[in-house]
């Protein structure tokens, strides 16, 4: 189970003869919490299992389809070999644990850098498709997702843990909000507990993120590990 795969609904199939057994978790604070923490481990289930609850197990045929849910922490042992099939896709209205996703995982990014950035792709991928669809019904589910995410992103930004690519993606992401945020004006109850008459405006002033090059700290530079590489060149 990868992390990327966690922020998105899965839907899977064997076939012919294969049949396998799948132990499912829900995505709970404390369940995420745990799985964090495990994050870069093989056994991670070995690590954590005895702490999770809500479990269930499944055993799957090729009379069966198994729909995830987005944020099911899962384990698959196969009985009988054969053939999985799968997809796995985002939905507007799994935004928010999609974001509960991120901030489980944010605090262990200098450990799973390119993993959360994959997360964090598909997550504003979807995010700023929701918000493209013109469909106010789909927008709290947007909005929820990242005020939530917000406090979170902004501590990584600042922290001396913020990376070139995290700061270039967040930055593109949010130039995509603000675009939204220009293009919309009606009101709503937003998220952070304020109903506005112009959620656009609100979202513009109170949501957005301090991001840009000044979050980039600098870092010293070994000097002597750098003469002995030219040393060792010639």
């Amino acid at each position: 189970m990868s992390i990327p795969d966690l922020g998105r609904e899965g839907l899977s199939q064997t076939f012919s003869k294969c049949e396998k057994v799948w132990l499912l978790f829900p995505s709970t604070k404390e369940n995420l919490r745990l799985y964090a923490s495990s994050a870069g481990f093989s056994n991670w289930l070995a690590r954590i299992g005895s702490d999770l609850h809500g479990g269930i197990i499944v055993e799957t045929t090729s009379a069966h389809a198994l729909d995830l849910p987005a944020g099911t922490l899962h384990a698959v042992f196969t009985t009988a070999s054969g053939f999985l099939g799968g997809i796995n896709y985002s939905t507007s209205e799994s935004l928010p644990t999609m974001s509960r996703l991120l901030i489980a995982h944010l605090p262990i990014f200098r450990h799973v850098s390119n993993a959360v950035l994959e997360d964090l792709q598909i997550y504003t991928n979807a995010l700023l498709s929701t918000l493209d669809m013109d469909a106010p019904e789909l927008v709290p589910y947007a909005l929820r997702s990242w005020v939530d995410l917000c406090l979170h992103l902004q501590n990584l930004l600042d922290s001396e843990h913020a990376s070139a690519q995290l700061i270039c993606h967040v930055s593109e992401a949010q130039r995509k909000l603000q675009k939204f945020a220009r293009n919309t004006h009606y009101a709503l109850q937003c998220v952070c507990g304020y109903y506005v008459d112009d959620i656009g405006e609100h979202f513009a002033a109170s949501h957005m993120l301090e991001v840009g090059l000044e979050n980039l700290r600098s870092r010293p530079v070994d000097i002597s590990a750098g003469n002995k590489r030219k040393r060792d060149s010639n």
